[in-house]
């Protein structure tokens, strides 16, 4: 059966120009710009702003719209699970889901050596992600998990793990029900104790912006909000 073609209408038509030309504008810019950035290549000396690795490995979600596999948040738990002092997990959105805790429960992880640096109600620009994080902050700390919350100059947004002192994790994924179950999230595993030395530097300068959980905090207006939404972030927690 031949396939059917409908005619343009001019105005289809001049919308459809006008998008090809600009795509065609966007794609000199982006020629321009990548050659530039080769430019600056130029003369680097590699050595000095690179570190050596052992291993690098990259880890994905499988491409899929709902209900995917969460590769990503498995292969935290597998190197949470086999990390033997320490673990230190920077997310800017921390909402645990019960399905993330139950799958938690199928690995052998000392919480009291898990470090968590998150945003606080404070530097958080989401308002829901940091209503249904609240929900989960009493459990969490219950838990013996160490709560780094962020307070200085914009927020958080750096998703990067480390386990002991030569494994390193940087990529996409957040702790939460959306990176592990609804999209396509990677990451890139480091075995390197140089790369995860300067990961540490650069993870501890946050740190000393930030500050360990042992109070409720204030009652400012936005908090006030916060704990509102709070109440309702079950109905909807599966998507944030």
């Amino acid at each position: 059966m031949a396939p059917k073609y409908r005619k343009l209408r001019t105005g289809q038509r001049k919308k459809g120009n006008a998008s090809l030309e600009a795509l065609r504008k966007r794609y000199a810019s982006f020629q321009e710009s990548s050659e530039a950035f080769y430019r600056e290549l130029d003369g680097v000396n590699w050595n000095e702003v690179t570190a050596p690795a052992d291993r690098v490995t990259f880890v994905s979600n499988p491409i899929s719209r709902v209900n995917q596999e969460p590769i990503c948040l498995q292969v935290l738990l597998e190197l949470s699970e086999n990390a033997g002092e320490r673990i230190y997990l920077q997310s800017p959105y921390t909402i645990p889901s019960r399905r993330m805790r139950n799958l938690y429960r199928n690995y052998d992880i000392d919480a009291s050596t898990v470090t968590l640096l998150t945003n606080s109600e404070v530097s958080s620009p989401n308002l829901l992600g940091i209503s249904a994080y609240m929900r989960h902050r009493p459990k969490i700390l219950e838990g013996n998990v160490n709560i780094y919350e962020f307070n200085g100059m914009g927020s958080i947004h750096a998703k990067s793990a480390i386990f002991d002192d030569s494994t390193s994790v940087v990529g996409t994924f957040n702790i939460d029900p959306r990176s592990s179950y609804l999209n396509t999230e990677s990451m890139v595993v480091i075995e390197s104790k140089p790369f995860t030395s300067l990961l540490e530097e650069r993870i501890h300068q946050d740190f000393e912006q930030s500050i360990l959980l042992t109070s409720p905090g204030d009652t400012s207006v936005k908090k006030i909000v916060i704990r509102i939404f709070s109440f309702i972030m079950p109905l909807f927690e599966h998507l944030l």
